[in-house]
């Protein structure tokens, strides 16, 4: 049992380091630049995004950018800020589900490759183990003997994520519910059948008490951060502590690319209208050059 454990621990320690360093744990930030270069024949102007106003136009549709050099653009990544998704998101849920049942056996390869100090199998352990032993485990669910923190602290914790990740994804109470029952169904049968076998107690306590947490805990405490008009170091430190799998699956997205679209735009520059603000010897050049010849070219488009 200690090293049962051990090898949770580790499980978990994973999960939280992924969640550090996966992209997704803070959005990538992308500053507009301070000056475009626009030129014409031999002779050149310089626009200053701040202070000007770039109209293109995309065939039939127009695209109007009035931008300052202080703003910055927030690429795709984990939804931090404003309320979960009003519909079901089933793509979603069944990627997440997906990614669950991945990292567990992605962890058990880890750890079996790992050292006997971090891991807790010997080599002997490693020699002797087969597929007959998970085969058992899950044919005689037992009443385990496991720690009280571990059945009714960490496994209502986990049950808990699991309810919120089906609610950020859309689903009302009682689908969130037997999500976490889903959740907590394919661990006992999948991960954790390796070692011992299915806990009764686990698949019962994980889904309902970590449905209550996540009701009456976890969503609230997450509704009044995301209220927020700017969230800090610690706010987020809460969304990943009370959605991990939330924040690591986001990040595999932008690794896999799932969410990435590419797409090709035939674009014309029409005209750079500038504002008052320029001096006057800028916006008499600038008006000797406004009516340039449209400008025709293909832009390449990635949303990452």
């Amino acid at each position: 049992m200690h090293q049962y454990r051990r090898r949770i621990s580790v499980l978990l320690g994973l999960l939280f380091y992924l969640a550090i360093v996966v992209p997704s744990v803070t959005a990538d930030e992308v500053k507009i630049p301070s000056r475009t270069r626009w030129v014409e024949s031999d002779q050149a102007m310089e626009v200053t995004p701040s202070r000007g106003h770039l109209l293109w136009s995309y065939g039939e549709s127009k695209f109007s950018a009035a931008v300052n050099a202080t703003e910055k653009q927030t690429r795709v990544g984990y939804r931090w800020e404003g309320p979960p998704a009003e519909s079901p998101d089933w793509r979603g849920i069944k990627r997440d589900t997906l990614y669950f049942v991945s990292y567990q056996f992605v962890a058990i390869v880890i750890l079996y490759m790992a050292p006997e100090k971090l891991s807790g199998w010997t080599q002997e352990d490693k020699d002797n183990y087969s597929f007959s032993k998970w085969t058992e485990n899950v044919k005689k669910p037992i009443w385990d003997d496991d720690e009280w923190w571990v059945n009714y602290i960490l496994h209502p914790y986990w049950g808990a994520t699991y309810y919120i990740r089906a609610q950020e994804r859309g689903f009302k109470s009682m689908q969130s519910f037997w999500y976490a029952v889903l959740l907590s169904t394919l661990y006992e049968y999948g991960a954790e059948a390796l070692f011992e076998p299915v806990s009764i107690q686990d698949l019962i306590v994980t889904p309902v008490a970590g449905a209550l947490i996540g009701e009456y805990l976890f969503k609230p405490i997450r509704k009044r951060i995301r209220a927020k008009d700017q969230l800090n170091w610690p706010d987020k430190a809460v969304l990943i502590l009370t959605d991990p799998l939330g924040v690591v699956n986001e990040g595999l997205n932008r690794i896999l690319g799932v969410n990435t679209e590419v797409s090709f735009r035939q674009l014309r520059m029409e005209n750079i209208p500038l504002s008052s603000g320029l001096s006057r010897e800028r916006e008499n050049k600038a008006e000797s050059h406004s009516n340039i010849n449209p400008v025709w070219g293909l832009q390449l488009q990635v949303n990452w």
